[in-house]
């Protein structure tokens, strides 16, 4: 995704004790939401891409040189919070967990490398702890930057709004898309039944693994909801696509819970909807 800035005219930046900062980052992107919480409206949506770097440290230095330079991310906030999207992440159950175990954890699954570093989210509707990794080059910046501020798994917004909203008559689907990797979760209610991630790199890798779930599931593809948030390129085609096989399949929206800049853009700002669901679990 190309770089862009989305900025209100009302941002008064000698009034960031009454706003939150929340900053979304992963290998190929770092962007970033300002929430007035006072009027509770969204006034600032920046975006900056970092897919153009090979390697922890060429991204490094990228970032190195956003944060230093952007004025939106210069003041001390009332609350500073981040979102990492990682494909490396597993849940455990609240029963099952152990501190102590997080490497082991996560090193059944996926291959980890020396400069990655471990955090963990709890997830009390289902018991359960969600465990992840994020470059330590990035969280070295981040912390020089900010201080230490708190890491939120890009899989908690995404649960959490689907376990509160999710009908418990009848089993719904959701899609969550990035670049090269998606989650795909199934929900009854407050339950859930399924949460994976997998990788793709064509529409048809998508659509594939959406079928295999609902064979899985024993979900009805004309019947069963299937609830899409994420970036993706060519979304229309991706759409479409779907449709052909899933007939209840609805692209989601930002939270109407808040307010939005009329400088925001929809077809950016729909992209960024676990970012702003973020503000809703802290």
């Amino acid at each position: 995704m190309k770089d862009f800035s989305f900025v209100d005219e009302t941002v008064d930046l000698n009034r960031a004790h009454a706003y939150r900062l929340s900053i979304q980052v992963s290998l190929n992107g770092f962007s970033f939401s300002i929430l007035d919480m006072v009027r509770g409206k969204f006034v600032v949506l920046k975006h900056y891409d970092l897919s153009q770097q090979e390697g922890y440290d060429p991204k490094a230095d990228k970032l190195r040189q956003i944060l230093s330079s952007d004025t939106h991310l210069q003041p001390s906030f009332k609350q500073s919070v981040a979102l990492v999207v990682t494909r490396k992440s597993t849940l455990i159950p609240a029963s099952y967990f152990q501190e102590k175990d997080l490497k082991s954890y996560l090193a059944f699954n996926h291959d980890l490398d020396e400069l990655e570093e471990i955090h963990f989210n709890p997830l009390e509707e289902i018991s359960a702890y969600n465990v992840f990794t994020i470059p330590n080059p990035i969280s070295n910046l981040i912390l020089n930057h900010f201080g230490k501020i708190p890491y939120y798994h890009h899989g908690l917004p995404f649960l959490h709004y689907q376990l509160d909203n999710a009908s418990a008559a009848k089993k719904t689907a959701a899609l969550s898309i990035f670049d090269r990797f998606i989650d795909i979760g199934v929900f009854s209610g407050n339950n859930l039944l399924f949460y994976n991630t997998f990788q793709w790199s064509t529409h048809e890798d998508i659509l594939y693994y959406l079928l295999y779930v609902y064979k899985q599931l024993d979900l009805d593809v004309n019947s069963n909801e299937l609830q899409i948030s994420g970036t993706v390129r060519d979304q229309k085609d991706l759409k479409k696509l779907i449709d052909r096989y899933i007939k209840k399949s609805h692209m989601q929206r930002p939270p109407n819970d808040y307010t939005y800049s009329y400088t925001f853009k929809s077809e950016q700002t729909q992209h960024f909807t676990n970012l702003f669901r973020l503000n809703l679990c802290v």
